[in-house]
């Protein structure tokens, strides 16, 4: 069974670079499709902000890094560059 997802999470395991989450494996357990990637510790940009505890130049820092992430990830065909600041980690 091919789930929605899985062209999307294989071009996103191509991806070698530091800002973008690792997947490990992309597979199918008797019918349930799963996804193992990298575990992200830390608190999400919208965290962070919400907070008030990002000084202007880590946050610039931060968005250096996404704007790097993201170009990096659109030159793979079929690979969405969506993302908000819950998805993004400091």
């Amino acid at each position: 069974m091919r789930w929605r997802g899985s062209a999307r999470a294989r071009a996103a395991s191509a991806l070698n670079h530091s800002g973008i989450c690792t997947i490990y494996e992309i597979g199918d357990d008797d019918g349930r499709p799963y996804l193992v990637m990298e575990l992200l510790e830390g608190e999400s940009l919208q965290e962070c902000v919400a907070k008030g505890s990002m000084e202007l130049n880590t946050l610039l820092g931060v968005f250096i890094e996404v704007a790097d992430a993201l170009d990096r990830g659109r030159t793979l065909k079929g690979l969405s560059t969506a993302t908000s600041s819950r998805r993004i980690f400091s």
